[in-house]
C-alpha cells in the first residue's frame, strides 16, 4: 500500500537528513590491546574519534538538514505538502551557495582575504600536526612490531624457544599487526576524507599554483630530526652517511615516502621525507599559545624553552605541523599552532605550497600504511 505523501514527508526528512548528521559522528573499529603487546601504546593517536567534517563540509551538510526542517515545518502548518517541498528546497539551496560563496577567496576583498588566508594557514597546520604526528607514530609502530618479530627469531635461532612456541608467538604478533592495520587504515579513510577538503578549500586560493605545487622540483631542506641517510628507499639498503639535525641538503628526487638528498662529492643518500623541512625565506611570526621549543620535530625531542604570547620568532623552515626557527648558529623546532605568520601574504602562494607539502605528507603516510599490511602478510619465522 502506498504511503500518502503528507505521511511520507517525516519519513523522508529522516532519511535525508540522518546521513547528514551522522557524517559529523565518530567512525572506527573496535581493536582491543592485548595485555602484554608492548607496541599497543603507539596505536593511541589512531584511535582518535574527531570529526573529519571541515567548516565547509559542515556548512553545506547543516543548510541541507535546515532545509528538510523548514519544509517540513511549513508544510505541516499549512497542510500543503507541495508548498513544504518547494520552500525545503529553496532554503537548503541559499544556505548551501552562501556557504560556498563565503569560502571562495578570489570573491572576497582584500581585508577579509586576509583573514580568510591566515584561517586557511591555521588549518593547514592543524592537519599538517596529524598527519607528522600520525607518520611518526606509524614509524614506532612499524619498528616495534619488527622487533618484536626479530626477538621471536633470534629466540628461535639461538635454542631458546623451540618452533611450536614460537609459532604460536608469531600468530600472536599477526594478529596484532592486523589489528594495526584496522586502526591505522581507518585513521587513514578519515584523513583522507580531511585531505579533499582541504585541497577543494586549497583550490579556491589558486587552483593553478596548487596543481603546480604538487609537481616535485628540487628544494633545499633542514634536517629535522637526525640519523642515518641510507643507500636506497629502504632502512635495509645500507648507510650511506650520518646527518645531524638542523643540516641543510639538497632534495633532489623523491620516492614514496622517501626523499633523496645531495651528500657531498657527488654522492646521494635517502632520509624519511617525515625527517625534513622545507627552506623558507626567513619570516616574522608571533606567539599564540605557551608551547615547547624542541631540539628536534618531536614531542619527545628535548625541550629548549617555551613560546611566550606576543613574542616574535624567525621562521626559516616548515614542514607539515613544525615550523623551524632560526637561533643564531643552531635551528630549535615548534608546532605550527603554537606560533601566527605576523603578515600573510595576500597572494596565498605560501599557504597553497604549505598545504601542498602537507597533502604530499600525507599520500606518504598512506603508503607505511600499506606497507605495513605488506608485512603482516609477509610474517613468517625464517625471515
Amino acid at each position: 500500500m502506498l504511503v500518502p505523501m503528507k505521511k511520507a514527508l517525516p519519513l523522508l526528512a529522516v532519511a535525508v537528513s540522518m546521513p547528514l548528521l551522522s557524517a559529523c559522528q565518530p567512525q572506527g573499529p573496535v581493536v582491543l590491546d592485548a595485555p602484554n603487546d608492548n607496541c599497543a601504546v603507539h596505536r593511541a593517536i589512531f584511535r582518535q574519534t574527531e570529526s573529519s567534517f571541515n567548516e565547509v563540509a559542515q556548512g553545506v551538510a547543516l543548510s541541507a538538514a535546515g532545509g528538510v526542517a523548514a519544509g517540513l515545518l511549513v508544510g505541516a502548518l499549512t497542510g500543503n505538502t507541495r508548498a513544504g517541498l518547494v520552500t525545503g528546497l529553496s532554503v537548503a539551496a541559499v544556505g548551501i551557495t552562501a556557504t560556498l560563496v563565503q569560502a571562495n577567496f578570489r570573491q572576497l576583498d582584500a581585508e577579509n582575504r586576509r583573514q580568510a588566508l591566515l584561517q586557511q594557514t591555521i588549518a593547514v597546520d592543524k592537519y599538517g600536526e596529524r598527519v607528522t604526528g600520525a607518520t611518526q607514530s606509524l614509524e614506532r609502530l612499524s619498528n616495534c612490531r619488527r622487533d618484536q618479530v626479530a626477538k621471536i627469531r633470534g629466540d628461535l635461532r639461538a635454542g631458546i624457544t623451540p618452533r611450536p612456541a614460537a609459532q604460536a608467538r608469531l600468530d600472536e604478533v599477526r594478529s596484532w599487526y592486523e589489528g594495526d592495520t584496522m586502526l591505522v587504515g581507518a585513521f587513514d579513510q578519515r584523513l583522507a576524507n580531511d585531505t579533499r577538503q582541504l585541497e577543494e578549500s586549497t583550490r579556491y586560493v589558486d587552483a593553478g599554483a596548487y596543481e603546480q605545487e604538487r609537481a616535485f622540483r628540487p628544494y633545499s631542506a633542514i634536517l629535522a630530526r637526525g640519523g642515518s641517510a641510507f643507500n636506497g628507499p629502504d632502512e635495509g639498503s645500507g648507510t650511506a652517511g650520518q646527518l645531524a639535525v638542523g643540516q641543510t641538503v639538497q632534495v633532489t628526487g623523491q620516492q614514496g615516502p622517501w626523499l633523496q638528498v645531495s651528500l657531498g662529492r657527488n654522492r646521494t643518500g635517502f632520509v624519511r621525507a617525515s625527517y625534513t623541512a622545507r627552506v623558507t625565506n626567513s619570516r616574522n611570526y608571533v606567539g599564540g599559545s605557551e608551547q615547547s621549543i624542541r631540539a628536534a620535530a618531536t614531542d619527545d625531542a628535548a625541550e629548549l624553552g617555551r613560546v611566550a604570547n606576543g613574542s616574535q620568532y624567525r621562521v626559516v623552515g616548515t614542514m607539515p605541523g613544525w615550523l623551524v626557527l632560526d637561533q643564531g648558529p643552531s635551528k630549535s623546532f615548534v608546532r605550527a599552532t603554537a606560533l601566527r605568520p605576523a603578515q600573510v601574504d595576500n597572494s596565498g602562494r605560501e599557504v597553497v605550497q604549505s598545504a601542498a607539502t602537507a597533502v604530499a605528507a600525507r599520500d606518504a603516510f598512506s603508503q607505511g600504511a600499506t606497507g605495513l599490511a605488506s608485512e603482516a602478510r609477509r610474517l613468517s619465522l625464517d625471515g
